[in-house]
Order: C-alpha cells, then sequence, then structure tokens
C-alpha cells in the first residue's frame, strides 16, 4: 500500500469516526445537556490517542523468514534476497505461502525441481535496521536485480514498479 493511498485509508476511517461521535454527542445532548458538556470533549481526546497509536496497531506487519527484511503484505518475492513469499495454484488461483507444495483449496501438487542453486548475496536485516535504498530482487516477479548499477524505479523484467 502506497503512503498516499494509507493516508487517504486512515483520513476516511477517522472522519467517519468523527462523524459518529458528533452525532451520538448531538442526540445525547437533547437527553442530557452534561452529556453534551463531557462526551465530546472526550471523544475528541480517545480520536486523537487512536490516531497517534493506529501505526502500531492496525499496521500488518510482513518480515522475509529468509533475511528478515521488512516486505509488504503484497509482496511476492522479497525484495533483499529474492525468496518467494506467495505463490499463485495454477489450478484454481489460490494464493499460498511461498513454502507450501499443496493447495489447500484444491489440493494440486507443486512440483519441487532440483538443480543446482547459485549462492545469492544478501544482508540479514536487524530489526530497525533501514532497507537498503537499491533492491537486489524485484518484489513482483522475482528477477536479480543485482547486476544493475542504477537504482532502477521499474523492473526491466516485468514493468513493475520497484518499491
Amino acid at each position: 500500500m502506497t503512503k498516499n493511498l494509507k493516508r487517504k485509508t486512515a483520513m476516511s476511517i477517522w472522519s467517519l469516526i468523527i462523524i459518529v461521535l458528533f452525532i451520538f454527542s448531538l442526540i445525547g445532548s437533547l437527553f442530557f445537556i452534561w452529556f453534551w458538556i463531557i462526551f465530546l470533549p472526550l471523544s475528541f481526546l480517545i480520536v486523537i490517542a487512536f490516531q497517534a497509536f493506529s501505526e502500531q496497531f492496525w499496521t500488518p506487519k510482513k518480515y522475509c523468514p529468509r533475511c528478515r527484511a521488512p516486505v509488504s503484505i503484497y509482496s511476492e518475492y522479497c525484495r533483499n534476497c529474492g525468496l518467494q513469499l506467495i505463490k499463485k495454484c495454477p489450478s484454481c488461483g489460490n494464493f499460498l505461502i511461498g513454502d507450501i507444495m499443496t493447495c489447500n483449496k484444491c489440493g494440486h501438487q507443486f512440483l519441487i525441481i532440483e538443480e543446482e542453486k547459485k549462492p545469492i548475496e544478501y544482508k540479514i536485516i536487524k530489526k530497525g535496521t533501514p532497507l537498503p535504498e537499491k533492491a537486489n530482487f524485484c518484489p513482483h516477479c522475482g528477477s536479480n536485480l543485482l547486476g544493475e548499477k542504477e537504482i532502477l524505479e521499474l523492473c526491466p523484467f516485468c514493468g513493475e514498479k520497484i518499491d
């Protein structure tokens, strides 16, 4: 999710909460005068507190199991080490976690292809350490970008934006 989309979503949620609290305050003020005086300022304080802590409570955090780099919940591959995080079942189209070998929806068995693997160069990310500025692998198609000298905005293989 991009920052702009997160901001729009958060703004719409908080606008809705403020409107609902305001309506309840107005209804309450018709029945109880003291309700208006107490609940409205209290409701704004509650909204401010939720806004301050919303990043910790509602933002799902996902980390690569191999290198512990933070990844988007929608990334198919880790941008640091290239590990496949999500795969799609060719039979039913169900999305699965990268290391599962059998589809839990249709029972399709994924082929295990044994081939000689070259060692991959990547750094293990410690918690709180920022990601490298240049992505080593495309988060969408998993293409190796280690040979690229400049920081790319689009993957040269699939054309998707590199976050």
